[in-house]
């Protein structure tokens, strides 16, 4: 499969889709190759279920 095919067929998903529209309109992105909570709550303290709701 090609990748422009790939592509296509995830971006079918709807789920896919609507966050790939919400990540073009980001002024941020975090981007991690595991879990962020843990590790946002270690480096900057963060105890606060609703703080890592907003990030």
């Amino acid at each position: 499969m090609s990748s422009q095919k790939a592509r296509d067929v995830i971006l079918q998903e709807e789920t896919v889709r609507e966050i790939y529209e919400l990540a073009r309109h980001a002024d941020l992105a975090l981007m991690t190759a595991g879990d962020l909570t843990e590790s946002l709550v270690v480096t900057y303290g963060i105890d606060n279920p609703e703080q890592l709701r907003t990030l």
